[in-house]
């Protein structure tokens, strides 16, 4: 495979930061592979598409809480 031009290079990194088609059909339409591109992605700092998950285990979601759950009273039993 020859190597990308930088046009090329500019087309790529515009359709994985501005577009959601998969990394595969882009390495496709220009004739690289997957790895090149992420080590590239990488090199060149690319802006991810998504947020960096550490590989251990994801980040503590903060606990859902309703708005206004401290002045709402709980009915006594029975009532409705």
């Amino acid at each position: 495979m020859p190597e990308p031009t930088p046009e090329a290079w500019a087309q790529i990194r515009h359709d994985y930061e501005n577009t959601d088609r998969p990394l595969a059909h882009i390495c496709a339409e220009h004739e690289v592979t997957i790895p090149t591109v992420r080590y590239r992605m990488k090199r060149w700092e690319w802006t991810r598409r998504k947020p960096f998950v550490p590989r251990h285990q994801p980040p503590p979601v903060p606990a859902m809480q309703p708005e206004n759950a401290a002045l709402t009273p709980l009915p006594a039993c029975g009532e409705r």
